[in-house]
């Protein structure tokens, strides 16, 4: 429109030369704009794919309905000056559009990443960094836990009963994470116990009793600290659990009765966790008290990561 206002003296000759001289200044500012970015920008990592974006096709964006990554890619982007929620591309010699909602920074570089692996598995093989967001697992452990119950009579005799339960608990957890070298961790399972049951030495109550099960459900929340890598992790949990105890109550004898107390009773304590987690497998030892000071819980867990 500029150029069909000119004043009439100037010749079509010259008209012609500004048309084009115009039309390339445009042309190489629609074509090029991620060479127009600066020379170092954020380093991101592809935390959701697949994600829609736009191609720069004959200097045109072209709708994307999915870009060239995957969950877990390492890419180079260039801030978008107009636009905060998407950045600029470049791979294999074409111009993206990526909107932030898939990534997440990771740093800041000067020449795109294409590997698979993002910079911090470069630097430690073997070994994935810290999760961005909440993963979910499956676990089975093993557990021994002291036992602690009274005996009472109807003659106003007591005794303290105590023993050992060995057995599994199956279930699973999450975790999320609280900033680069923190997560809290919850988790659930089914117990299922047999163990042994006697009276303490010195009381002139006599009760013994082998085999007895114990059913419950455990709980664990935690908050955990770990390594740059995420292979290693240690922190406190705080259990709750619920269990039912099948133990035999002795019949009466001589007009006295006896009574079991704490067949069945809600527990808690405290334990101290640690998570090695190489790959998607886990392996969870933890050890702590559950309902008292006098019974210990110790446990070794396994589990996968979904």
């Amino acid at each position: 429109m500029f150029i069909g206002r000119l004043p009439a003296p100037l010749c079509a000759s010259t008209r012609r030369l500004l048309k084009a001289f115009l039309w390339a200044t445009s042309s190489a500012v629609v074509a090029s704009p991620v060479s127009a970015a600066p020379s170092r920008a954020p380093s991101f990592e592809v935390r959701k794919a697949p994600c829609k974006g736009f191609i720069l096709q004959d200097r045109k964006w072209t709708p994307l309905p999915e870009l060239p990554f995957k969950v877990g890619d390492a890419i180079l982007g260039r801030p978008v000056k107009s636009r905060s929620d998407i950045v600029y591309w470049s791979k294999d010699g074409n111009d993206y559009t990526v909107p932030v909602k898939c990534l997440s920074v990771v740093g800041r570089g000067s020449t795109p990443q294409s590997s698979k692996k993002s910079p911090t598995e470069a630097a430690s093989p073997g070994r994935k960094p810290p999760a961005s967001r909440m993963s979910w697992n499956l676990q089975l452990s093993g557990l021994s836990v002291n036992e602690t119950l009274v005996l009472a009579t109807s003659d106003s005799r007591s005794s303290s009963l105590q023993g050992g339960h060995f057995g599994g608990c199956i279930g699973g957890g999450v975790r999320l994470p609280l900033g680069r070298s923190f997560e809290f961790t919850g988790d659930a399972c089914g117990l299922y116990l047999t163990g042994a049951l006697s009276n303490v030495a010195g009381s002139d109550l006599n009760y013994e009793v082998s085999g007895a099960s114990v059913f419950g459900l455990l709980t664990r929340f935690g908050a955990h600290w770990h390594n740059a890598s995420n292979l290693f992790s240690v922190g406190l949990a705080a259990p709750l659990a619920y269990r039912v105890g099948n133990w035999p109550v002795p019949p009466s004898d001589s007009g006295v009765r006896y009574a079991l107390t704490g067949t069945s009773a809600f527990q808690t304590g405290v334990l101290i966790e640690t998570r090695v987690s190489p790959g998607k497998f886990l392996v969870l030892p933890r050890f702590g008290i559950l309902g008292s000071p006098t019974n210990f819980l110790w446990e070794i867990g396994f589990g996968y990561s979904l």
